[in-house]
Formats: C-alpha cells, structure tokens, sequence
C-alpha cells in the first residue's frame, strides 16, 4: 500500500518530514523521492562530513525506506518534540510539500529538488483529474508557507508523543 493511501496510519506530511529530518543530517541536495508500494525510493547526492561539502565532495545515495524504516524515522522526530531541535532545509520543505498532498488527497508521487535547492516539482495522479499532473513550487513558496506554519505554532504547547519503546512485533 502507497504512503499517500494511508499505509501507515500517518499523514503524508509526518512521513516526509521524518525523512527531511534524516536528509539535512545527511547534508543530502539534489533529493527525489519515489512512492513505491513498499515504501519510499530516495535518491540524492550526500556528502560525508561537513568538510566534504565545503570542498564540493559528494556521494551519491539512493535508499529504499520501507514500513520498518519511516517508522523508526516517525520515531525518532517524535522523540525530538518538545526539544530544541530546530528543522533544517528539507526538513521544513518537505514537511510543506507533505501537507500539500494530504490536503490535495494526491497519490503516486515522486518530489524532485532542483539542484541549487530553488524549488520543488511534484509529479503526482491526481484523483479529481484522473490523471498525472506536475506541480512545481518556488522555493520562496515553500519557505513562506513553513514560516507561516511556525508562527502559527509559536507559544502554542507542542504535545510530546511518547513513542513505544520498541517496534510492534509485526515490524520486527
């Protein structure tokens, strides 16, 4: 089942957002995210060390991330709530994009950043087209709308989750 038909009991955007969070740790550019029914394909180009990429040394990474995975990343940015974690880049876009497509009920998606970071095309089927469709978003758009969002949450008590303290045994 696709994350964007309720596999896993989740909002598209609490699923991307995880994975934002695991890319900006990753120091991840040029990121592409596949909907597969196992999952999530991720591709991007990744540099090691923080020296590596002020040295322009990059590596690439393409990584499936199925249930077990976006759990355990769900998880773990749960565990964060309340802390002074702060989202990074494509921790906030991503968190965007993924309201987007729950409020827009879209599946079959695949978002691709562009290489500078100036933005977002998002190829999806939409439902009410009955067809495939691209979006694209500036990264102005995305920007304005995750600094919106935090306003909103500013002085509003963020309500901590505490997560089980192992995996369901069905995710074992």
């Amino acid at each position: 089942m696709l994350i964007t038909e309720g596999a896993y009991g989740q909002t598209v955007e609490d699923v991307l957002r995880a994975l934002g969070g695991v890319l900006d740790e990753r120091r991840a550019q040029g990121v592409v995210l596949i909907e597969v029914p196992e999952g999530l394909v991720v591709r991007a180009r990744v540099s090691p060390t923080i020296d590596d990429r002020l040295d322009g040394v990059w590596v690439s990474l393409e990584q499936a991330f199925g249930h077990k995975e976006i759990l355990e990343q769900r998880m773990t940015m749960l565990s964060m709530r309340g802390t002074p974690h702060r989202a990074g880049p494509l921790e906030r876009a991503l968190r965007v994009l993924g309201r987007y497509i729950d409020r827009n009920d879209l599946v079959q998606i695949t978002l691709m950043e562009h290489d500078a970071g100036r933005g977002w095309l998002l190829w999806h089927r939409s439902r009410a087209a009955g067809r495939h469709v691209l979006i694209t978003f500036d990264h102005d758009e995305v920007e304005r709308a995750a600094s919106a969002a935090q306003q909103a949450r500013e002085g509003v008590p963020v309500p901590v989750e505490m997560p089980p303290t192992e995996l369901p045994a069905y995710l074992r």
